[in-house]
Protein backbone atom coordinates (compact mmCIF):
# COMPACT_ATOMS: atom_id res chain seq x y z
CA UNK A 1 0.00 0.00 0.00
CA UNK A 2 1.31 3.54 -0.82
CA UNK A 3 1.94 5.59 1.68
CA UNK A 4 2.15 9.62 2.58
CA UNK A 5 3.51 11.77 4.92
CA UNK A 6 1.46 13.63 7.62
CA UNK A 7 -2.01 13.28 9.17
CA UNK A 8 -3.25 9.97 7.86
CA UNK A 9 -5.75 10.15 4.85
CA UNK A 10 -9.68 9.84 5.71
CA UNK A 11 -10.83 9.58 2.31
CA UNK A 12 -9.56 7.45 -0.72
CA UNK A 13 -8.33 8.36 -4.04
CA UNK A 14 -11.66 7.31 -5.15
CA UNK A 15 -12.91 10.82 -3.98
CA UNK A 16 -10.45 12.30 -6.84
CA UNK A 17 -12.38 14.01 -9.44
CA UNK A 18 -12.40 12.48 -12.95
CA UNK A 19 -9.66 13.92 -15.07
CA UNK A 20 -12.45 15.80 -17.45
CA UNK A 21 -13.93 17.49 -14.61
CA UNK A 22 -10.42 19.44 -13.55
CA UNK A 23 -8.98 22.23 -16.20
CA UNK A 24 -5.18 21.18 -16.97
CA UNK A 25 -2.68 22.88 -18.17
CA UNK A 26 -0.29 21.63 -21.43
CA UNK A 27 2.26 18.99 -20.51
CA UNK A 28 5.05 21.37 -21.36
CA UNK A 29 3.62 23.83 -18.57
CA UNK A 30 3.36 20.91 -16.01
CA UNK A 31 7.11 19.99 -16.78
CA UNK A 32 7.87 23.92 -16.21
CA UNK A 33 6.43 23.74 -12.97
CA UNK A 34 7.74 20.50 -11.77
CA UNK A 35 10.80 21.43 -12.95
CA UNK A 36 10.36 24.93 -10.47
CA UNK A 37 9.44 22.87 -7.96
CA UNK A 38 12.32 20.74 -8.08
CA UNK A 39 14.65 23.92 -7.80
CA UNK A 40 12.86 24.82 -4.73
CA UNK A 41 13.96 21.41 -3.11
CA UNK A 42 17.63 22.63 -4.14
CA UNK A 43 17.32 25.59 -2.42
CA UNK A 44 15.96 24.32 0.64
CA UNK A 45 18.68 21.88 1.35
CA UNK A 46 21.22 23.86 2.42
CA UNK A 47 18.12 26.11 4.44
CA UNK A 48 17.69 23.02 5.55
CA UNK A 49 21.46 23.30 7.67
CA UNK A 50 21.62 26.58 8.38
CA UNK A 51 18.09 27.39 9.82
CA UNK A 52 19.00 25.88 13.58
CA UNK A 53 21.78 28.62 13.74
CA UNK A 54 18.79 31.27 12.97
CA UNK A 55 16.44 33.12 15.73
CA UNK A 56 13.06 31.81 16.15
CA UNK A 57 11.42 34.10 14.60
CA UNK A 58 13.60 34.04 11.63
CA UNK A 59 13.24 30.19 11.00
CA UNK A 60 9.72 30.70 10.45
CA UNK A 61 10.10 33.50 8.25
CA UNK A 62 12.29 31.27 5.53
CA UNK A 63 10.24 28.48 5.83
CA UNK A 64 7.43 30.67 4.96
CA UNK A 65 9.52 32.25 2.16
CA UNK A 66 9.89 28.95 0.78
CA UNK A 67 6.13 27.87 0.77
CA UNK A 68 5.26 30.69 -1.06
CA UNK A 69 8.56 30.07 -3.62
CA UNK A 70 6.73 26.31 -3.97
CA UNK A 71 2.83 27.61 -4.37
CA UNK A 72 4.54 30.05 -6.95
CA UNK A 73 6.24 27.04 -8.35
CA UNK A 74 3.25 24.96 -8.94
CA UNK A 75 0.88 27.80 -9.82
CA UNK A 76 -1.40 27.75 -6.53
CA UNK A 77 -2.73 31.27 -5.55
CA UNK A 78 -3.51 31.94 -1.75
CA UNK A 79 -6.40 34.10 -1.51
CA UNK A 80 -6.95 35.32 2.14
CA UNK A 81 -9.83 37.01 3.41
CA UNK A 82 -10.68 38.21 7.46
CA UNK A 83 -7.68 39.48 9.71
CA UNK A 84 -4.39 37.71 10.25
CA UNK A 85 -2.03 38.36 12.81
CA UNK A 86 -1.34 38.32 16.38
CA UNK A 87 -0.74 35.99 19.22
CA UNK A 88 -4.09 33.15 18.24
CA UNK A 89 -4.38 29.70 18.08
CA UNK A 90 -5.70 29.15 14.27
CA UNK A 91 -7.52 26.12 14.00
CA UNK A 92 -8.45 24.82 10.34
CA UNK A 93 -9.93 21.64 8.37
CA UNK A 94 -7.33 19.98 6.61
CA UNK A 95 -7.27 18.93 3.08
CA UNK A 96 -3.90 18.72 1.71
CA UNK A 97 0.01 19.49 2.79
CA UNK A 98 -1.16 22.79 0.95
CA UNK A 99 -3.02 24.01 4.24
CA UNK A 100 0.10 24.45 5.70
CA UNK A 101 1.59 26.15 2.95
CA UNK A 102 -1.24 28.46 2.68
CA UNK A 103 -1.03 29.53 7.03
CA UNK A 104 2.82 30.15 6.35
CA UNK A 105 1.67 32.24 3.25
CA UNK A 106 -0.34 34.80 4.97
CA UNK A 107 1.64 35.31 7.91
CA UNK A 108 4.49 34.10 10.01
CA UNK A 109 2.90 31.28 12.38
CA UNK A 110 4.44 27.83 13.75
CA UNK A 111 2.63 24.84 12.98
CA UNK A 112 1.37 21.79 14.22
CA UNK A 113 2.22 18.68 12.12
CA UNK A 114 1.86 14.93 12.08
CA UNK A 115 5.14 13.43 13.90
CA UNK A 116 5.44 10.86 10.67
CA UNK A 117 6.81 14.42 8.64
CA UNK A 118 9.33 14.69 11.88
CA UNK A 119 12.04 12.71 9.74
CA UNK A 120 14.64 12.61 7.54
CA UNK A 121 14.82 16.05 5.34
CA UNK A 122 11.58 17.28 5.65
CA UNK A 123 11.42 16.59 9.02
CA UNK A 124 14.77 18.70 9.70
CA UNK A 125 13.40 21.47 7.54
CA UNK A 126 10.15 21.67 9.26
CA UNK A 127 12.13 21.54 12.42
CA UNK A 128 14.38 24.17 11.91
CA UNK A 129 11.27 26.38 10.62
CA UNK A 130 9.48 26.24 14.55
CA UNK A 131 7.17 23.17 13.33
CA UNK A 132 6.13 21.37 16.72
CA UNK A 133 5.01 17.62 15.92
CA UNK A 134 2.35 15.98 17.79
CA UNK A 135 2.00 12.24 17.74
CA UNK A 136 -1.01 10.93 18.23
CA UNK A 137 0.38 7.12 18.82
CA UNK A 138 2.27 8.23 21.86
CA UNK A 139 -0.57 10.20 24.64
CA UNK A 140 1.98 10.15 27.38
CA UNK A 141 4.17 12.38 24.93
CA UNK A 142 0.75 14.77 24.21
CA UNK A 143 1.05 17.21 27.82
CA UNK A 144 5.00 17.87 26.36
CA UNK A 145 3.32 19.00 23.06
CA UNK A 146 0.96 20.71 24.54
CA UNK A 147 3.39 22.99 26.90
CA UNK A 148 5.40 23.47 23.65
CA UNK A 149 2.50 25.22 21.84
CA UNK A 150 1.43 27.15 24.79
CA UNK A 151 4.93 28.48 25.08
CA UNK A 152 5.30 28.98 21.02
CA UNK A 153 1.65 30.97 21.97
CA UNK A 154 3.17 33.44 24.70
CA UNK A 155 5.90 34.24 22.27
CA UNK A 156 3.34 36.80 20.06
CA UNK A 157 3.27 34.03 16.75
CA UNK A 158 0.51 32.55 16.32
CA UNK A 159 -0.20 28.96 16.16
CA UNK A 160 -1.90 26.83 13.06
CA UNK A 161 -3.42 23.20 14.28
CA UNK A 162 -5.40 20.93 12.20
CA UNK A 163 -7.46 19.38 15.31
CA UNK A 164 -9.34 17.29 12.79
CA UNK A 165 -6.24 14.92 12.76
CA UNK A 166 -7.02 13.29 9.34
CA UNK A 167 -6.99 14.78 5.27
CA UNK A 168 -10.44 14.47 3.96
CA UNK A 169 -11.41 15.49 0.38
CA UNK A 170 -13.61 18.50 0.64
CA UNK A 171 -14.61 21.28 3.05
CA UNK A 172 -15.85 21.86 6.26
CA UNK A 173 -14.34 18.25 7.15
CA UNK A 174 -14.80 16.57 10.14
CA UNK A 175 -14.88 16.46 13.87
CA UNK A 176 -11.95 17.98 15.83
CA UNK A 177 -10.68 16.35 19.16
CA UNK A 178 -10.22 19.11 21.41
CA UNK A 179 -6.21 18.86 23.41
CA UNK A 180 -4.62 21.23 21.50
CA UNK A 181 -7.26 24.21 22.54
CA UNK A 182 -5.86 23.92 26.15
CA UNK A 183 -3.01 25.36 25.02
CA UNK A 184 -4.88 28.69 24.53
CA UNK A 185 -6.17 28.04 27.75
CA UNK A 186 -3.10 28.02 29.37
CA UNK A 187 -1.48 30.93 27.30
CA UNK A 188 -4.82 33.69 27.23
CA UNK A 189 -4.83 33.69 23.57
CA UNK A 190 -7.62 33.50 21.46
CA UNK A 191 -8.86 30.73 19.01
CA UNK A 192 -9.35 31.88 15.40
CA UNK A 193 -11.27 29.05 13.56
CA UNK A 194 -9.98 29.35 10.22
CA UNK A 195 -11.74 27.59 6.73
CA UNK A 196 -9.74 26.16 4.13
CA UNK A 197 -11.33 25.58 0.65
CA UNK A 198 -10.21 24.35 -2.28
CA UNK A 199 -11.63 26.32 -5.43
CA UNK A 200 -10.94 26.73 -8.74
CA UNK A 201 -10.54 30.07 -10.56
CA UNK A 202 -14.08 31.33 -10.66
CA UNK A 203 -14.78 30.06 -7.34
CA UNK A 204 -16.31 26.09 -8.09
CA UNK A 205 -14.65 24.22 -5.23
CA UNK A 206 -12.52 21.26 -6.31
CA UNK A 207 -11.13 18.03 -4.44
CA UNK A 208 -8.33 17.58 -7.54
CA UNK A 209 -5.65 18.97 -4.95
CA UNK A 210 -6.77 16.41 -2.26
CA UNK A 211 -4.28 14.28 -0.68
CA UNK A 212 -5.75 11.40 0.13
CA UNK A 213 -5.26 7.97 0.74
CA UNK A 214 -3.30 5.49 -2.07
CA UNK A 215 -1.21 8.42 -3.19
CA UNK A 216 2.06 9.25 -2.47
CA UNK A 217 3.51 12.64 -2.00
CA UNK A 218 5.16 12.88 -5.47
CA UNK A 219 1.75 11.53 -6.93
CA UNK A 220 -0.35 14.45 -5.03
CA UNK A 221 2.28 16.91 -6.68
CA UNK A 222 2.14 16.05 -10.10
CA UNK A 223 -1.64 16.50 -9.41
CA UNK A 224 -1.30 19.74 -8.50
CA UNK A 225 1.16 20.59 -11.06
CA UNK A 226 -1.16 19.83 -13.83
CA UNK A 227 -4.66 21.87 -12.60
CA UNK A 228 -5.02 25.20 -14.31
CA UNK A 229 -6.34 27.67 -11.78
CA UNK A 230 -6.00 26.26 -8.24
CA UNK A 231 -6.50 28.40 -6.07
CA UNK A 232 -6.77 27.46 -1.78
CA UNK A 233 -8.89 29.76 -0.09
CA UNK A 234 -8.25 30.80 3.14
CA UNK A 235 -10.96 32.03 5.69
CA UNK A 236 -10.02 33.73 8.97
CA UNK A 237 -13.37 33.93 11.36
CA UNK A 238 -14.08 36.29 14.35
CA UNK A 239 -11.77 34.56 17.40
CA UNK A 240 -13.27 33.17 19.95
CA UNK A 241 -12.79 34.01 23.70
CA UNK A 242 -11.11 30.70 25.87
CA UNK A 243 -12.17 32.81 29.17
CA UNK A 244 -15.87 32.22 28.01
CA UNK A 245 -15.99 28.84 27.90
CA UNK A 246 -16.24 26.34 30.80
CA UNK A 247 -13.65 23.45 29.07
CA UNK A 248 -11.15 22.90 25.96
CA UNK A 249 -14.25 20.47 25.18
CA UNK A 250 -16.69 23.40 24.57
CA UNK A 251 -14.41 25.55 22.86
CA UNK A 252 -13.53 23.03 20.39
CA UNK A 253 -17.22 22.33 19.39
CA UNK A 254 -18.12 26.10 19.07
CA UNK A 255 -14.65 26.56 16.67
CA UNK A 256 -15.65 23.30 14.30
CA UNK A 257 -19.29 25.13 14.30
CA UNK A 258 -18.06 28.27 13.49
CA UNK A 259 -15.98 26.40 10.57
CA UNK A 260 -19.01 24.48 9.39
CA UNK A 261 -21.37 27.77 9.24
CA UNK A 262 -18.93 29.76 7.17
CA UNK A 263 -18.11 26.77 4.60
CA UNK A 264 -20.42 26.94 0.98
CA UNK A 265 -22.09 23.62 0.31
CA UNK A 266 -20.03 21.88 -1.94
CA UNK A 267 -21.13 19.38 -4.79
CA UNK A 268 -17.61 18.20 -4.48
CA UNK A 269 -18.41 17.00 -1.01
CA UNK A 270 -18.58 13.34 -1.17
CA UNK A 271 -19.94 10.87 2.16
CA UNK A 272 -16.84 9.80 2.69
CA UNK A 273 -15.73 12.95 4.56
CA UNK A 274 -18.11 12.10 7.59
CA UNK A 275 -17.98 14.09 10.31
CA UNK A 276 -16.68 11.07 12.67
CA UNK A 277 -13.15 11.56 13.87
CA UNK A 278 -10.18 9.75 12.63
CA UNK A 279 -10.09 7.99 15.67
CA UNK A 280 -12.18 8.23 19.07
CA UNK A 281 -11.13 10.45 21.26
CA UNK A 282 -11.56 8.11 24.51
CA UNK A 283 -9.39 5.66 23.03
CA UNK A 284 -6.70 7.44 22.54
CA UNK A 285 -5.64 7.50 26.67
CA UNK A 286 -6.16 5.50 29.04
CA UNK A 287 -6.81 6.31 33.03
CA UNK A 288 -3.26 5.06 34.02
CA UNK A 289 -1.88 7.45 31.46
CA UNK A 290 -2.66 10.32 33.38
CA UNK A 291 -1.16 11.91 35.62
CA UNK A 292 -2.63 15.46 37.68
CA UNK A 293 -0.59 17.68 35.18
CA UNK A 294 -1.51 15.72 31.90
CA UNK A 295 -4.09 16.46 29.26
CA UNK A 296 -6.27 14.00 27.46
CA UNK A 297 -8.13 13.94 24.39
CA UNK A 298 -11.65 14.09 25.94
Amino acid sequence: MKTSPGYPAHCPSDCLPDASETPAVPLARRVVRLGSVFSVLLLAVPLAVLLPLFSPRRRVRELRRLSGLLLRALGVRVVHTGPRGGAALLVANHLSWLDGAALLVQQPIHLVADARTATGFLGRLLSGGGTIFLDRSRPRALPDTIAEITSALRTGLPVGAFPEGVRRCSSPGGAFTPAVFEAALRAGVPVRPTLIEHRLRGGRATSSAAFLSGQTLLDNVRAIAAIRGLEVHVRALPVLDPSRYRSRAALCRSAKAAIDRSATPSPAACPAADPRPFIPEKRLITPRDLTPSSVSYS
